[in-house]
């Protein structure tokens, strides 16, 4: 198969993550594969991902878009690629991308696979979404409450509806061999840590975790809180520690490419998220035999299933959040068990080949039911 593999940027997360895996799986199963970002070409410290492709002999279109205003360009520049050189079939993941793909690839009689992966509450994007979803065969939901949430909110057929939920690595070698003393000089060595990994914005909930970081180091004084990850409330809140009083113990480190090591390393994994599809920081913090505690989001509640009990808090329930946390800190034969347990259920449910060879599967399936119609210039 000739496949293209369409995301809007290629910065590390957890949907860039996936298409970087599923392309290179792909590649190795001897299919012709092309990935194409919307966004510019990543920086040195965020290339991971780009240089794992280029490593495989993959090649990357990227669209330079930055802004908005940038998207007519994107589409004459994605249009352009299509018509030199059309695949079988498409893939977005996205938002952005499953909007342009949406845009480009049914003028050529292409099938596009759209890929919905978080539940997005801004209302003017469901309209959009609803479109970009009229023009697709099919739509992946990482889990079945997004594949809810596009029935019931954008209205997508269920028919064209699919769950593929995201997959994990489950070994990583050496992982548990992080120095943290030498990242973090302030930081005792072996001092116990709260952990926070993701993105550093309204979604994740970080808001809500700084606001209590004051009360829960102060009643676990031996404790620290570490957390990980870029975005637009990270200035922010680093500003605010000067008036913290338990500042010394509260620890920002930017974007980090090993955050699975710093998991291994923890204590707790902490995640007061808002809304979500299925979050990778939950499946890796599993695979790494953590605790994690979590507010119920869109698949938080399927990742965990029978291990839910102890790490799930209520949506929104913050202060409910905070006394988990608490409890668990002061637990640390529950924090074993429930680690051993989340280990064992990731291992179990979520194994990464078999999220890449169901996608393979369905791209198979999709060019069989439509092998003929695949002309090289736009339909009209």
């Amino acid at each position: 198969m000739k496949l293209d593999f369409v995301i809007t940027e290629l910065d590390v997360g957890g949907a860039e993550k996936c298409l970087t895996s599923l392309a290179i799986h792909a590649k190795k199963c001897g299919h012709d594969v092309r990935v194409i970002s919307l966004g510019s070409e990543p920086s040195s410290e965020q290339s991971i991902l780009a240089d794992k492709l280029k490593g495989e002999s993959i090649g990357i279109h990227f669209l330079g878009g930055r802004k908005i205003w940038h998207f007519p360009i994107i589409l004459y520049r994605l249009r352009k690629i299509i018509a030199k050189a059309p695949p079988e079939l498409a893939q977005s993941f996205l938002f952005h991308a499953n909007v342009a793909s949406a845009c480009i690839y049914p003028l050529f009689a292409i099938p596009l696979m759209g890929g919905v992966r978080v539940a997005e509450p801004r209302k003017w994007r469901h309209r959009i979404g609803r479109w970009a979803a009229s023009k697709m065969n099919r739509v992946v939901c990482v889990s079945e409450s997004i594949l809810a949430w596009c029935r019931q909110v954008e209205k997508v057929p269920f028919e064209k509806l699919i769950v593929i939920p995201n997959g994990i690595e489950t070994s990583q070698n050496g992982s548990r061999n992080l120095d943290t003393k030498s990242l973090i000089p302030t930081m005792p060595h072996g001092a116990p840590f709260l952990l926070f990994v993701g993105r550093i914005d309204y979604q994740k909930g970080v808001d809500q975790l700084m606001a209590r970081a004051d009360n829960l180091l102060k009643k676990l004084p031996d404790w620290h809180l570490v957390l990980i990850g870029d975005g637009p409330l990270l200035k922010g809140f680093q500003k605010d520690l000067d008036g913290m009083t338990e500042r010394r113990r509260i620890h920002f480190l930017g974007w980090q490419p090993n955050p699975r090591e710093w998991m291994a390393a923890s204590q707790l994994v902490l995640l007061p998220t808002r809304f979500e599809g299925m979050p990778n920081v939950v499946l890796e913090a599993m695979s790494e035999g953590r605790t994690i505690v979590v507010t119920e989001a869109e698949g938080v509640q399927e990742i965990l299933g029978d291990v839910a009990g102890g790490q799930l808090c209520g949506a929104g329930k913050f202060d409910d959040w905070e006394q988990r946390v608490l409890q668990l800190a002061s637990e640390p034969e529950t924090r074993m068990r429930l680690g051993e347990a989340n280990r064992k259920r990731v291992e179990s449910n979520y194994r990464l080949d078999d999220q890449l060879d169901a996608y393979l599967r369905l791209y198979s399936e999709q060019i069989r039911l439509l092998s003929g119609i695949h002309p090289t210039s736009p339909v009209e």
